[in-house]
Formats: C-alpha cells, sequence, structure tokens
C-alpha cells in the first residue's frame, strides 16, 4: 500500500514539474515576443533562450527517472527497511516553496538496552530524492549512534527561475548547479528541553563555468563563479512536551569565496496529526547581504510511510 502511495505522490511531483516547465515556455515566448515588438537586438536573451530550452529539456528525465525511481526499484526488490517521505515547505522571504520526494533505505549497524535508554543503536541510511524546484539527489548517512548524524549529499539543480531579491542582469541565475555536502549534527537533551547543533560545508559550482558569479538559489547568496564554499553553522534550542515542540532555530552561513554571508532566526512550533505526519508554523528575521532584517514566515508538511529509524 505505501508503495502505490508514493507512486502516486511521484505522478504528483511529475505533473507539478510538468506545469513548471510549461510555464517557463510561457515566459519565455512572451519575453522573444516583446524583444520583437520593441525591436531591441538583446543577445542575452537569445543567449538566455537557448540555454533555457537546454535545461528544460534536460529536466524531467534526470528529476523522475535518475534518482528516485531507481532507488524505490532497488528498495522493493531487496525487500529492505525501507521509508517513503514527501515534505512541503513555503518561506515568505525571501520567497520559495518546494514539494521533494525520497526513498530511502536504513540498517540498524548495533543496538543496546532500548528499554531505558532508547537513543542507545546505531544505523545508516542511503537514499535518493527528488524536488519540484527542479533539484534531485542522493544521500547517506551514518549514525555512530543515534544522536549523533555523519551525512554526505550530492545533488544537482537545473534552474528555470531567477533567484529572488539577486539581480539576475548581473549575476547568473540559470543553468545546472552541482552541489556536494558533508553535514553533521548532535542531538543533546535533558528533561524535556534539546539542543541540535549542526555544521555543514557544501561545495558548489555550475556545470559550465560562466562569466560571472552565480547565485546560490537555496541560500539567496553569491557564489564565485569559479565555485565556492558554503560554511553553515545552525542550533536548534528547544521544549518537547508530547508530540508538540517549541523550537529557537538560529542559523548563520557564509560563502568562503565572495565572503557573501546571512543570518536567520525563527521561532517554530512542530507537532504530529498522527504517526505519518508532521507539520511546522514559525516566523523570525531574515538577514542577508542582498536583504535587510526582513520578517519571514515559514510552514511545512512531512509525510513518512514506513520505518524511518531517525531518533530525532
Amino acid at each position: 500500500m505505501s508503495v502505490i502511495i508514493f507512486f502516486g505522490f511521484c505522478i504528483f511531483i511529475f505533473i507539478v514539474s510538468t506545469i513548471y516547465v510549461g510555464v517557463s515556455f510561457w515566459r519565455l515566448y512572451q519575453t522573444k515576443k516583446e524583444s520583437k515588438k520593441t525591436k531591441i537586438n538583446d543577445q542575452r536573451v537569445n543567449s538566455h533562450s537557448q540555454t533555457h530550452t537546454k535545461q528544460i529539456r534536460d529536466f524531467l528525465p534526470l528529476f523522475f527517472f535518475l534518482l528516485v525511481f531507481p532507488f524505490l526499484m532497488i528498495s522493493i526488490i531487496l525487500k529492505a527497511e525501507s521509508f517513503y517521505e514527501v515534505q512541503g515547505a513555503f518561506r515568505s522571504f525571501p520567497q520559495s516553496f518546494s514539494i521533494e520526494a525520497g526513498s530511502y533505505y536504513n540498517e540498524k549497524l548495533w543496538s543496546g538496552d532500548l528499554n531505558d535508554e532508547p537513543w542507545r543503536y546505531g544505523f545508516w541510511r542511503a537514499g535518493g530524492f527528488a524536488a519540484v524546484h527542479g533539484q534531485a539527489g542522493i544521500r547517506i548517512d551514518v549514525y555512530p549512534i543515534s544522536i549523533w548524524q555523519l551525512s554526505l549529499q550530492k545533488s544537482v539543480t537545473s534552474r528555470f527561475y531567477d533567484t529572488e531579491n539577486i539581480n539576475c542582469e548581473l549575476i547568473e541565475c540559470r543553468g545546472i548547479v552541482q552541489r556536494g555536502q558533508f553535514k553533521t549534527s548532535l542531538a543533546l537533551g535533558y528533561g524535556n528541553y534539546f539542543l541540535v547543533p549542526s555544521l555543514s560545508l557544501t561545495d558548489l559550482s555550475m556545470i559550465e563555468t560562466p562569466k560571472k558569479d552565480f547565485s546560490s538559489e537555496e541560500d539567496n547568496l553569491t557564489a564565485d563563479r569559479l565555485g565556492d564554499q558554503l560554511q553553515t553553522f545552525q542550533w536548534a534550542l528547544g521544549y518537547k512536551l508530547g508530540d508538540r515542540k517549541w523550537v529557537f532555530a538560529s542559523r548563520s552561513s557564509k560563502m568562503k569565496t565572495s565572503n557573501e554571508s546571512l543570518r536567520a532566526h525563527y521561532v517554530i512550533m512542530s507537532d504530529r496529526w498522527d504517526k505519518t505526519i508532521n507539520y511546522f508554523i514559525g516566523g523570525g528575521i531574515y538577514d542577508s547581504s542582498h536583504a535587510a532584517k526582513t520578517f519571514s514566515g515559514v510552514v511545512g508538511l512531512n509525510w513518512t510511510v514506513g520505518e524511518d529509524l531517525s531518533f530525532f
């Protein structure tokens, strides 16, 4: 039954992706039409048209078939301890919206006395994910103990949209960006209180080296044209009462070469509807090299089907 549900969500994401591509084609057509009306010889429009068309053509097979479908098939064939996850999130500033689907396999490496200390076990997890904003990737996580995460991730994003608050006349906002990320997180707790600090290093570059610096659409920052590294430290301090959590989360990120940075602070409430659905809502202050301190609201939903061994 869970496989049928996940296939349904894959189809849904495929449809949404097709709508995005259709809208992109329509905008491209309108841009060409407008340039003809004004009789302006705009080389940027012509170059953008060729790149844009290629990105659209490459987007769907990369998105659907290359990663999500194979990982789903592998988990079915192996009859593994798999789970499927669909996440949706919206941020008011910088404005962003995404739906992501993933298929994962996880297995315990060791286990202690779970009755008195439920966190005493270790496991590893691997899988693939894809999102409607043109991103697809693979990830492997190792938890030497359930409260300590070590993660490696590789992803590509085919961008058919401009980055908000970035001047895309001066900065390359389109094209295919590849990312490699290392992340580590540690969950600490006392009573109903918990603290989760994490550190991540993300190397990013474009498949074809651009003539100008390019935007990082995930972080709303500008990266060096030859490649850059995003260094991020974040922590979450919270209080848990049953399934409900109240969290103060803080994030600080900086590009190593371009030296651009962002800081964000949020107060978030999360809760569980049932055993498979979690949601969160919150708000806070967003501040970056491209935007002064501005209120930012966030809301999201997570649906998990299957056995996820995550402790936090």
